[in-house]
């Protein structure tokens, strides 16, 4: 831990400077001048791409891709999380597909869950609880792919991290199966099946999502969708109850699982919990048979499995011509409020389905803002913001308070599919209110997440069928609170509240994929602007007084640019600072003597 001292104001790395407005209009007044703090994501390695034992050893340039099939990549579809764990501390646990050691004994599949844990602290960067505790030892091609974790609160207070994942189990077809641990990865539930068991020899049925409605007759709550892929090709929906009593905790379903969405090719579900007995699920629709590459939504009774209303939110384009077809996949879904959603989609060419052009396609990300009529039930789309992510394949959203406003923010978390750069996450601010719901600013809600990000090359290279599927998939959780905050000599002392990722990629010279937990400032005493990442136990100690939420510019997105989905606004500071020259004061970081 480095010591930085007190420079007038807090900083990060570095003060920036910027006139207010009012002090712009007149150069008499005596008000201060806001600051925004250089902020940086603080960052913790998970696991190294440099380990050997991570799956069977990559052969760099094979002239046949299938030499490194089933190789692995590392690390992939992570899942996070954050809880309060039993010394009533916070933690975040973070979920991950992971290539076992190889040889692989025991007949393992080249695949398994692994689980790692960490205690945020009021002093001290996050401490490791448990790194890499495997969760699976299945069998199998396909062992355990596609984890999804969720926070869940038992009746009794206790929160656990309730998971899906999908297996083969040594059989020739893929289910869903449950399970929940601890903050310290201890498994609480053993693996339980919850896909449909009708026709399930037929059908290949993972690729979960799970959401949680909260306490419901005694029991915490759950929901779920999944693809199945085979004589069905459809999405699916159920609901699950966790009880505890007499000392043990199990899970019920409460029905069997019902078809919502079909036919489609790849109706992996996106889901948000919409108070205790509503959900709001969406997945990709259509198929060879029906060529309608759409995204459609629908609104879930949870007790029953009724649907309430469906229909498509974002409809693509058929055409003679393939350089005019548009198609919509790969959705997600961040919760804003009750009844208040984002949904981000993303656009394809459809390059890779042509053989024409043989090519891999283009992705472009749109963001639609939703509201539910209340009478209807019906989702109502008031608003679409095109190109809202630093990458735009495979990009994805959750939500959170954010700024020293604390607005709910929708943060789109992305990673280059090449597997060059960093990391990235896009604050898109929200205004309700207005016929455009979304604005950014690339220069100034652009934030680093980590130190190598990859969306997908390593997951296609290495996966089951290198050079023609596979794809990671990006995921980020909010309003995780900083025990930091306020206190002298604390963590991050004027950070409320961080954004989280643990997003895979790969250093220069290692073989396969690192993973890397970020923590990200999100709520915050005063405006910031984006930094570079450092390793968290970098993270400079401060002692300030520290501000107050009135010290400061408030977060701004405006911007006098042409990025796509931008606004503009002549109170921007970085404008200011252009306009005006002012320079970043750098100060001094010294070593703790």
């Amino acid at each position: 831990m480095k010591l930085l001292r007190w420079f007038g104001t807090l900083a990060g790395a570095g003060v920036l400077v910027v006139p207010a407005a009012t002090a712009m209009a007149d150069t008499s007044s005596s008000a201060a001048a806001p600051t925004l703090v250089n902020r940086s994501s603080a960052v913790v390695k998970i696991g190294s791409g440099a380990d050997k034992n991570l799956g069977r050893p990559a052969v760099e340039d094979a002239v046949d891709p299938n030499t490194n099939r089933r190789a692995g990549p590392g690390y992939e579809q992570s899942t996070i999380t954050h809880l309060v764990g039993a010394d009533k501390a916070n933690y975040v646990v973070v979920i991950v597909m992971q290539s076992p050691p190889f040889p692989r004994q025991d007949n393992l599949g080249p695949y398994q869950i692994s689980c790692s844990s960490f205690k945020l602290n009021d002093k001290s960067a996050p401490t490791p609880v448990v790194m890499g505790k495997w969760l699976t030892k299945n069998p199998g091609d396909r062992s355990a792919n596609h984890p999804m974790a969720r926070t869940i609160t038992l009746p009794s207070g206790q929160d656990l991290v309730a998971y899906t994942y999908g297996s083969q189990m040594g059989t020739d077809r893929t289910k869903t199966y449950f399970s929940a641990v601890d903050e310290q990865c201890n498994k609480i539930l053993p693996d339980t099946k919850i896909s449909s068991v009708i026709d399930e020899d037929n059908n290949d049925r993972g690729a979960a999502d799970l959401v949680y409605h909260g306490i419901v007759n005694g029991a915490a709550r759950l929901s779920f969708g999944y693809f199945s892929n085979g004589n069905d090709k459809a999405t699916y929906y159920g609901a699950l109850d966790v009880t505890e009593g007499g000392g043990t905790i199990a899970v019920k379903s409460l029905y069997e699982p019902v078809m919502v969405i079909g036919p489609t090719n790849i109706g992996r579900a996106a889901m948000a919990a919409d108070g205790t007995d509503r959900a709001l699920l969406c997945a990709a629709a259509g198929s060879n048979d029906r060529p309608m590459p759409n995204v459609q939504c629908a609104r879930m009774n949870v007790s029953t499995g009724a649907i309430m209303w469906k229909d498509d939110v974002a409809k693509g384009v058929m055409n003679d011509d393939p350089y005019k077809r548009k198609y919509f996949g790969q959705p997600s879904i961040a919760k804003l409020a009750d009844g208040e959603f984002a949904i981000s989609v993303l656009e394809s060419n459809g390059a890779a389905k042509n053989v024409q052009r043989n090519l891999k396609g283009s992705n472009t990300a749109h963001l639609l803002h939703a509201t539910t009529n209340a009478g209807t039930e019906a989702l109502v789309i008031g608003g679409n913001i095109v190109g809202a992510a630093v990458h735009q394949t495979h990009s994805a959203v959750c939500g959170g308070k954010f700024g020293v406003d604390g607005k709910p923010t929708v943060a789109v978390v992305s990673a280059a599919p090449t597997g060059i750069g960093r990391a990235q996450l896009l604050t898109v601010h929200v205004d309700s209110t207005n016929a455009t719901p979304f604005h950014y600013d690339l220069k100034q809600d652009a934030w680093p997440l980590n130190f190598a990000g990859d969306s997908g090359y390593l997951s296609n290279m290495y996966g089951d069928n290198p050079g023609t599927q596979g794809r990671d998939f990006m995921r980020c959780v909010g309003d995780i609170p900083n025990p930091g905050h306020g206190i002298k000599d604390g963590f991050m002392p004027d950070v409320k509240t961080f954004f989280a990722a643990a997003v895979a990629g790969r250093e220069v010279g290692n073989p396969k994929n690192s993973l890397y937990l970020s923590l990200l400032p999100a709520e915050t005493d005063t405006a910031g602007t984006p930094g570079n990442p450092v390793t968290a136990s970098d993270v400079p100690t401060v002692n300030p007084p520290l501000p107050t939420n009135d010290n400061g510019a408030k977060d701004s997105s405006g911007c006098a640019c042409s990025t796509p989905g931008s606004s503009s606004s002549s109170g921007n500071a970085l404008g200011g600072v252009a306009l005006l020259g002012l320079a970043l004061v750098s100060v001094r970081r010294r070593r703790r003597s």
